[in-house]
């Protein structure tokens, strides 16, 4: 079994009193998730956060904007055939608040390669119904539930 792992932040954006956060479409597997990838030789978790965030979504953020006291983190294992093994897939989130109004400016954003068919603004309630995997839709009940502890 080999392991893999991914970072990704999970933008939060409160409207009418409702937090709201985006959902990526994916190409590979046409699934809904949360932004994230694969760190580059000498990233930091952080760092390749902050870049996922930016290169699926557009949104910039600095690293003093991001909460790092939690690491929300998902794992679970599945079977890759072009190298007929079985991965462990390890996913650590951090999350950033951020003005709505910021994200409106987002809606026709594109990186242009392919990799996110579409993204959405939807509070975390439909965020939860729309995540394809139940990984996801963990951390995201986690998310919603531990809100209380993120500062706005």
């Amino acid at each position: 079994m080999k392991e893999d792992f991914s970072y990704g932040i999970i933008p939060l954006m409160k409207k009418d009193n409702q937090w709201h956060t985006i959902m990526i479409k994916l190409s590979s597997g046409n699934h809904r998730g949360l932004p994230k990838g694969h760190p580059n030789p000498g990233e930091t978790i952080l760092e390749t956060a902050i870049r996922e965030l930016r290169e699926e979504t557009g949104l910039s953020i600095e690293s003093e904007q991001v909460n790092t006291s939690i690491l929300y983190k998902e794992q679970y294992e599945f079977f890759h055939p072009k190298k007929n093994d079985t991965i462990l897939k390890t996913v650590g989130y951090y999350t950033v608040n951020i003005p709505y109004t910021d994200i409106l400016m987002l809606k026709g954003y594109s990186e242009g390669d392919g990799e996110i068919l579409d993204k959405k603004i939807v509070s975390l309630t439909e965020a939860i119904a729309l995540a394809t995997y139940d990984a996801t839709r963990g951390i995201l009940e986690d998310l919603y539930h531990n809100l209380e502890n993120i500062q706005e």
